[in-house]
């Protein structure tokens, strides 16, 4: 396809300078999709641009309508009176779609994600998801419908000849052309496209081709001869009747809305239903419902419109804007019957937005018991939890895209509601779960070091104690300067006594029989004395030494006794602190997983 002028869409397709969601100079048929599908499955390069589109006909449609519905503000009785001056063009549609044309490229980025509204009254004047949905739904069936024409385009060249190949591809970009210039230009390209596409059909294959005949019919619609226009997408309608594809709906949509122009109606409501047998999309429900309504078929246009407003939302609005269900004719007039029709899908559209809010208000209160059973606060946003009242109030005055907006808000709050509570509530669970480890994992570690710190003290105990002097009491066998001093001593205490005892043995005071009695004894404490006084010495020293080392080693006992018992009492105060902690820890995780559980089961 080719690479269309930095023109707007709206104005290539028509063929004359229109500002967008200008409602001056733009023509009646401009509205109706037949009139620029085809043109836009050709030409139209990228979803922005069928966006574009598509809400320059929303918003004509929906300033039409409010010109078409201008003379009932006071009513006209029935079941929709109050309905067309209260609701029927809400401000809120035109000032969405207008900001939808300033901005539809960010819009475009964010898809038809719901916007988070702050509170109940941005939703009224919001309409972002129902109207983007709708701009999405228009933008991707044109798109697939352009992807089945391309490729019917490759399958159709095995119809011709090699030679005619060319032609063929030839007349597709001529007309391409045509379709994406204005003014003399186009003029030029339509009948380039138009003398080749004659050439095509008079080639054997040709003749077999229903895209052919299609595009034949097309530039001779657009150039103002619908009689050979009609024949030429009948041609194209029996050439691919077998194989119903995409030209086959096509040609019947063509042929009923050129008989249509033609005010042959009864003619356009039959071959419309040769379409509805194949693709019963928006598109050609609407012009059934047109030709239906032309035929007094009333209660079967009143059907169809109604599935036109189930498919796209908008149609509740922009049906008022089509001249063949606003007839000045009572007879023909759909008008009151819209309005009932309006009136009735607007009544369900609010007892679903209704129930959606009360799954809103079930979800909040799920929160606010889950709250109890947790004994703490569940952390949402404020928007999700307050203005319930006011919502209900709004619902009950909504118009039809309004309660719809709602209907979906009001279910995307319950779910964000519902699954903000659980995420909070699973991830407190998680947490106090790696909680309670890590007071464990802290518990033992403080056992551990309390072990460490106790085998550390033991050891610095054994290497003081062994640090402790003492000349007996450490050694298996006494030291040589020890026994050296003993033995000193002995020899010493020996001399000192050694004259009193000799003193003593040769005195007279001693009578014995026998005479060498005292001689003897003397000579036996001259050798003895001096081993018994030394091993006096060596028990007196002994006790003497083993009295200051054990009350020295006793010392160091006791104060690595009391350092022990103060770690043994710091362990178990912080264990005990700990074990309380894990205990607390553990019931806050039971509450958040009966808080969860309590969730999971509403």
């Amino acid at each position: 396809m080719k690479v269309m002028s930095r023109l707007p869409l709206i104005s290539i397709v028509h063929n004359q300078s229109i500002e967008p969601g200008s409602l001056a100079s733009v023509p009646t048929d401009y509205l109706r999709s037949i009139e620029t599908n085809y043109h836009l499955e050709m030409i139209a390069e990228s979803r922005e641009d069928l966006l574009q589109y598509y809400v320059n006909t929303l918003i004509n449609g929906t300033r039409l309508t409010a010109k078409n519905l201008s003379g009932y503000s006071g009513g006209f009785g029935g079941a929709g009176d109050g309905y067309l001056s209260d609701s029927i063009v809400p401000n809120a549609l035109l000032t969405f779609v207008t900001q939808l044309m300033s901005g539809l490229r960010p819009l475009m980025e964010r898809g038809n994600s719901l916007t988070v509204y702050s509170s109940p009254a941005d939703v009224t004047s919001g309409l972002q998801t129902t109207v983007l949905e709708s701009c999405e739904r228009y933008s991707n069936n044109l798109l697939r419908r352009q992807a089945s024409i391309l490729a019917y385009a490759d399958k159709v060249e095995k119809l011709y000849d090699p030679s005619a190949v060319t032609l063929r591809r030839q007349a597709t970009s001529a007309l391409s052309d045509g379709m994406a210039s204005t003014g003399s230009e186009r003029e030029e390209h339509l009948n380039t496209a138009i003398s080749i596409l004659r050439a095509c059909i008079e080639n054997q294959g040709g003749m077999q081709d229903a895209s052919a005949w299609f595009q034949i019919g097309w530039i001779l619609w657009k150039t103002g001869n619908l009689p050979e226009a009609e024949e030429a997408f009948f041609r194209a309608r029996r050439l691919s009747a077998v194989s119903k594809d995409a030209y086959f709906v096509e040609s019947c949509v063509h042929v009923a809305y050129l008989q249509y122009k033609q005010e042959r109606y009864e003619d356009a409501y039959t071959a419309i239903q040769g379409a509805l047998e194949v693709r019963k999309d928006y598109e050609t429900l609407f012009d059934a419902a047109r030709y239906a309504a032309r035929t007094g078929r009333l209660d079967e246009a009143l059907d169809y419109l109604q599935r036109c407003i189930h498919e796209r939302p908008t149609t509740v609005i922009t049906m008022f804007s089509e001249e063949d269900f606003c007839g000045s004719d009572n007879q023909t007039s759909l008008v009151p019957d819209m309005a009932s029709l309006a009136a009735k899908v607007t009544g369900e559209a609010r007892n679903r937005a209704n129930l959606m809010v009360s799954h809103w208000r079930q979800a909040v209160e799920a929160v606010r018991r889950a709250e109890l059973v947790a004994m703490r606060p569940i952390d949402i946003p404020k928007h999700l939890t307050t203005d319930l009242d006011k919502a209900v109030q709004l619902v009950s005055e909504a118009d039809y895209l309004t309660a719809m907006e709602w209907e979906q808000v009001a279910l995307s709050y319950a779910e964000q509601t519902r699954r903000l509570a659980k995420e909070q509530m699973s991830k407190e669970s998680s947490d106090y779960r790696s909680e309670v480890l890590k007071t464990r994992d802290l518990a033992s570690d403080v056992l551990e070091t309390t072990k460490s710190k106790v085998h550390a003290s033991l050891q610095e105990q054994q290497l003081e104690i062994e640090k402790v002097p003492s000349l007996f009491i450490k050694r298996e066998r006494p030291s040589v300067p020890a026994n050296l001093i003993v033995l000193f001593l002995g020899i010493l205490c020996d001399y000192l006594f050694h004259s009193a005892v000799y003193a003593y043995v040769t005195s007279n005071q001693i009578h014995s029989t026998d005479k060498q009695f005292p001689t003897e004894l003397y000579f036996t404490y001259v050798g003895m004395s001096w081993i018994v006084f030394t091993f006096f010495f060596y028990i007196v020293l002994f006790f003497i030494d083993g009295s200051i080392y054990n009350s020295r080693v006793l010392s160091i006992q006791q104060r690595y006794t009391h350092e022990a018992n103060s770690i043994a009492d710091a362990t178990k105060n912080h264990h005990s602190d700990l074990k309380k902690h894990a205990y607390k820890v553990q019931e806050e995780r039971r509450r958040a997983d009966l808080a969860l559980q309590q969730l999971d089961s509403e």
